[in-house]
């Protein structure tokens, strides 16, 4: 089984100061989680969680309507882009 945990830290003003993310599963590494699966990887938010994605080391994936990418940026080429409607 598959599992993720975060631990956060705060300092004096209830700020976040440290937060630490670790998965456990294999390896115990988050990359072990596989292929993340973004719908609508071309939309604001979409791109920006392909992207935050693959900065952590992710695999990702991306159901569009169109297929391929609309993104204008380098990281949008590490994206495995798939057709289709939900």
């Amino acid at each position: 089984m598959v599992g993720m945990s975060v631990q956060r830290e705060a300092d004096e003003d209830g700020k976040i100061s440290r937060e630490e993310v670790s998965g456990h599963g294999g390896e115990g590494d988050i990359k072990d989680f596989g292929t993340l699966l973004v719908l609508g990887g071309n939309g604001f938010v979409g791109s920006h969680v392909c992207k935050e994605a693959l900065d952590c080391g992710l695999s990702v994936s991306s159901l569009t309507r169109s297929g391929r990418s609309s993104v204008q940026e380098s990281w949008a080429s590490r994206v495995t882009w798939h057709q289709g409607t939900c």
